[in-house]
């Protein structure tokens, strides 16, 4: 998963609009408005297991967490990037996150061929990171 930490602010007619984009072979760009990024980050950083990542909107930003996958591997968020990668040799998977701002954090588990792929995050953030980078997305589009 070739995932590189992108984050745009742009300002079009005093309205700021968070855009996010991951590039990677599915690459496209995500595109919240003001009202989608308006949430204070959380207080409580406890270590979250994506499974739990299914509310719709959430009460606080979860950005600077550490994620638990089902198997154990842990992957920390980032309050200054938007999305995040970990790959390792002795791992057969690559985790990955992407901020969603007000839905949530978007996580991905999947194998180097992405004959394995699991994602978590609430239905609002997954249908967003589908809509912007595809339905492989974080694996490359198939032709």
């Amino acid at each position: 998963m070739n995932l590189r930490n992108t984050l745009q602010l742009t300002a079009a007619t005093c309205t700021f609009v968070l855009m996010l984009s991951a590039c990677s072979p599915s690459a496209g760009v995500l595109s919240l408005g003001p009202g989608d990024t308006d949430q204070p980050a959380c207080s409580d950083f406890s270590p979250i297991a994506v499974e739990s990542l299914t509310t719709d909107r959430t009460d606080c930003d979860a950005r600077n967490a550490m994620l638990v996958f089902p198997d154990g591997a842990e992957l920390e968020t980032s309050d200054t990037a938007a999305t995040g990668s970990l790959s390792s040799s002795t791992s057969p998977y690559e985790y990955g996150w992407v901020s969603v701002g007000d839905y949530g954090i978007v996580a991905v588990r999947n194998t180097p061929t992405c004959d394995e792929k699991e994602t978590w995050g609430s239905p609002e953030a997954l249908e967003r990171v589908t809509d912007a980078f595809g339905e492989t997305w974080p694996c490359a589009a198939e032709s």
